[in-house]
């Protein structure tokens, strides 16, 4: 008996047990609503768990027989603690939430059957219980329950919603949310559509129909691959199917007994009954959702996380560009939530820090961002900040819009002292200025669109994600900003897919796997956007260098090698001293002459087109160079590969008559298909760009190298979008961006038809009747730059490049040092057949073999004395494990094909 000898004591210590679980269940029901349910649970399971791991500790280090000394008491105490800690919360939190998750129509036929389901599988437990102790021992038994009472902790974390503060109603509206998702109107289980009963129950059977249509509009189209899906076709049949789920998952989280039997080690029949474990996981509510359609179409949140197309609605905040959007109506509702996130989160600041002052807030492809005057930032302050933003959001308060004149916008931004703001006003032309209230606590000069109220907001899938500086206006000169970045979901779901997603991409950045595998450097000796190739990357851009080279010879382009600097003069004539100066470096005084570092390639090979007469028999004309260019860029504003200072564009340029844009576009097409092709990049998003209000050239021009972008494309078979009015001013353009393995999109390929340039170095050529005439100009881009496109390739493989193309293709690694020689003769085999290998030694093979697959190498040859002798190598790949022992002819004539054929080993 734990620390009792009778069968008094034992009943005494059942009185104290019943007076300790009222006493603390009393507690509980103070603590559940002030504390919230999540909390109250989890800290009752770590204090059970704590308990648990007590009782243990004294079973194993006193027999059971010998239970009345020291260590009985410390069960003793282990016991008073289980009690205390399980009855205020995991005695108070199942009963609670069983009530809450189910429909207020049916709770009590729910509740009842949840707790019959309860109660049986309570008696089950209890009764299987002391075969289990008498089986494994009373000691391991309770370190079983330890792992239970862990499960359960990670099963409260993960899935109980946090409760603290809120009304039954914003907790009943949680659970909703969770069976049917967020952004739409949520059908109450209470109130079911008339159409989805058997019958027309008022013989209006249009109104039925609309009513079910009505119904079938509001429901999610998407459903999380962790929701089950069903297709109940009336109302009896989704209440079966509603209460078979609950019912189901009570039995598997209300499975363990409030009651449990310990037995004597020497004395199976001499038990006491012990409160020692009343573990209830809570079940929460079944994330199911479904749609009665036949139509119907299901696709993973982290799918819709990537789909994107058209251009934002116009907002006077969205002042940093065009950005990529979704297209569906969900997407469209989820922009509006994030611009109001923006809103929000600038209130929820100023109800912090009251002299902090606002300027701009959009809403950004992944969630939004606002610009604070303020003191800077920490993450405790976001913490802070986003706690306010759950208290405005939970108050449900109204976005009003308001129009007034721009005396009135004036007197309202000085009465609040947002001198931003007033620059902002100064910058708007169209009268009347839109404001958006938040209730009647806050405002901002906002054109919208919005959600309605801030409650159509779900808190738990908005997150602040971090904090940087940003210059107003992006201008150096003027104060640095304090910028907070947030993302808004719809769901807590999309939430953590888009979470996960970021960690994923965290995981592939190409600045860490580029450190990590010694590929390159940006050094700050040397300067911040110019990029150092290490012997690994450029081995890799020599790879992509010679692909592109290859395949444009085969295409019938001629290569070219210019100069990196020129006189300022050209870059007069260009135009790129009126109109991009600023993205220039400054021109340096050479012999009393001004030069300038080259930002494009274009007139130089204007230039090499200019040097000779040409016919219209000449055409077309192609020339591609590798050209490395140069670009000033706030230092800000770099980023890795993506954004540098240097760098080598895959520039072409076509010179061709009128009617040979078509095929020329389409010979584009074609080979920047096959270059793409050859390094995994398959899928692409294409967007044909047309003629904007100010341009250059003639209509009729204009009109025939549109066509002939739209016919290229068309016979290409190419899907693509048109963007009207999206155009460069001297020529239409054809955009693809490749698609990695994450689904993200990058701009690589353009495609440029350009009436300028030829005009302003007054290009032409002879046509058949020997008149001067001006030739079309193409400029193209297959790859963009070879850093960007390398960055891309980094990332799309993790650094986990195919055989083919990894930097090292084998390595050789000797169990000792003497099998080193041997290594090296393979070695040179190796590199004679054109195997890019390497010998790795000094260390023991399992950390050789570690150190090989840290840095992604695919094949590992090993070799020890019996390989020496045999004159073999067992080889191991990275991906596929053990390969077996081969000889070193048969190893290379493997690795050749795999490498030619661009296979597998």
């Amino acid at each position: 008996m734990v620390g009792f000898s009778s069968n008094q004591l034992a009943l005494l210590l059942s009185f104290i047990v019943a007076f300790m679980n009222a006493l603390d269940t009393i507690l509980g029901i103070y603590l559940i609503d002030h504390v919230g349910r999540r909390k109250l649970a989890l800290s009752s399971l770590s204090g059970v768990t704590l308990s648990l791991i007590i009782l243990a500790v004294a079973f194993i280090l006193e027999p059971y027989s010998s239970m009345n000394g020291l260590y009985g008491w410390i069960a003793v105490v282990g016991l008073a603690l289980y009690i205390a800690f399980f009855a205020p919360g995991m005695g108070l939190v199942p009963w609670t939430v069983n009530s809450e998750i189910c429909p207020e129509a049916y709770r009590g036929l729910c509740g009842g059957m949840s707790a019959t389901v309860n109660w049986i599988s309570n008696l089950i437990v209890a009764q299987s219980f002391l075969s289990v102790a008498e089986a494994v021992d009373i000691d391991p038994t309770f370190l079983i329950l330890v792992a239970v009472a862990v499960a359960a902790f990670e099963f409260v974390a993960i899935l109980v919603p946090k409760t603290k503060g809120l009304t039954f109603e914003e907790v009943e509206n949680i659970w909703k949310e969770r069976a049917w998702g967020r952004g739409r109107d949520i059908i109450d289980y209470g109130v079911w559509p008339k159409s989805y009963s058997d019958g027309d129950v008022n013989g209006d059977t249009d109104r039925a129909q609309a009513q079910q249509q009505q119904a079938e509009d509001t429901l999610p189209l998407r459903v999380n691959l962790r929701h089950t899906l069903f297709f109940p076709q009336t109302e009896e049949e989704f209440l079966a199917m509603f209460l078979a789920h609950k019912t189901t998952l009570m039995a598997l989280s209300f499975s363990i007994p409030k009651h449990s039997l310990l037995s004597s080690k020497s004395n199976p029949s001499h038990f006491t009954a012990l409160n020692v474990f009343a573990l209830r996981p809570s079940f929460l509510t079944l994330n199911h959702g479904f749609r009665r359609l036949r139509r119907a179409k299901f696709s993973a949140v982290a799918t819709e996380i990537a789909e994107t197309s058209t251009a934002p609605p116009r907002d006077t905040d969205a002042s940093e560009g065009r950005i990529v959007l979704p297209t569906n109506q969900s997407s469209e509702r989820l922009l509006r939530i994030r611009h109001t996130c923006a809103h929000v989160m600038a209130m929820a600041v100023q109800k912090v820090y009251p002299d902090a002052k606002v300027t701009i807030g959009p809403w950004i492809e992944n969630g939004f961002y606002y610009d604070f005057d303020m003191e800077p930032l920490t993450d405790k302050d976001l913490k802070r900040i986003k706690k306010e933003m759950d208290r405005i959001i939970g108050k449900n308060l109204p976005l009003i819009r308001e129009e007034v004149s721009r005396d009135e916008a004036q007197k309202r931004i000085m009465a609040v002292n947002e001198p931003y703001k007033m620059e902002i006003l100064d910058s708007i032309k169209e009268e009347p200025i839109t404001i958006y209230h938040i209730g009647n606590e806050w405002w901002d000069l906002c054109a919208g669109p919005h959600v309605e109220s801030t409650g159509n907001i779900n808190r738990r899938a908005v997150e602040l994600e971090s904090v940087a500086g940003a210059y107003w206006r992006g201008d150096t000169n003027k104060p640095m900003l304090q910028r907070i970045y947030g993302t808004a979901w719809e769901s807590e779901e999309q939430l953590k897919a888009y979470l996960h997603f970021k960690e994923e991409a965290k995981r592939r950045d190409h600045r860490r796997i580029g450190q990590d595998l010694d590929l390159f450097s940006i050094q700050d000796e040397a300067g911040g956007g110019l990029v150092f190739w290490h012997p690994k990357g450029a081995i890799v851009r020599h790879i992509i260098e010679d692909a592109w080279k290859r395949i444009h010879i085969q295409h019938g382009y001629d290569l070219l090698y210019t100069p990196h600097v020129a006189k300022a003069d050209l870059w007069k004539i260009s135009g790129h001293l009126d109109f991009y100066k600023e993205n220039m470096f400054d021109q340096m005084e050479i012999e009393e002459e001004l030069y300038q570092l080259r930002p494009m390639n274009c007139p130089y090979h204007i230039l090499v087109y200019k040097r000779k007469l040409h016919s219209y028999r000449d055409f077309p004309i192609r020339v591609a160079e590798l050209g490395t260019v140069y670009r000033y860029e706030l230092s800000g504003s770099l980023h890795g590969l993506f954004r540098v200072r240097g760098f080598t564009q895959d520039d072409a340029h076509i010179f061709c008559l009128d009617d040979q844009i078509k095929d020329e576009i389409r010979g584009v097409l074609d080979l920047t298909e096959e270059i793409l092709l050859q390094f995994g990049f398959d899928k692409y998003e294409v967007n044909l760009s047309t003629r904007p209000e100010k341009s250059v050239g003639g209509d009729d021009i204009w009109e025939k190298a549109t066509v002939a972008l739209r016919d290229a494309l068309d016979d290409k078979g190419w899907s693509y979008q048109i963007d009207d009015g999206g155009g460069a001013f001297y020529g239409p353009k054809i955009d693809l961006k490749i698609e990695d393995a994450l689904g993200r999109k990058w701009q690589c390929s353009t495609i440029q038809v350009d009436f300028n340039l030829p005009q302003r170095f007054d290009i032409t050529y002879i046509d058949s009747n020997q008149e001067k005439k001006r030739p079309i100009m193409i400029h193209r881009a297959v790859l963009g730059s070879l850093e960007r496109f390398f960055g891309v390739l980094v990332e799309h493989y993790a650094g986990d490049f195919p055989l083919w193309l990894s930097p090292i293709q084998a390595r050789l690694l000797p169990v000792t040092d003497t099998q080193l020689e041997y290594c090296k003769e393979v070695n040179n085999r190796l590199r004679a057949n054109g195997i890019r290998s390497e010998v790795c030694s000094g260390e023991r093979l399992p950390k050789l073999i570690r150190t090989s697959e840290k840095l992604k190498i695919p094949l590992m040859a090993v070799v020890g004395p019996k390989e020496v002798e045999t004159q073999t190598v067992t080889v191991r790949s990275r991906s596929g494990g053990e390969l077996g022992t081969m000889a070193v002819d048969d190893f290379i004539s493997k690795a050749k094909n795999a490498i030619e054929n661009r296979t597998f080993f």
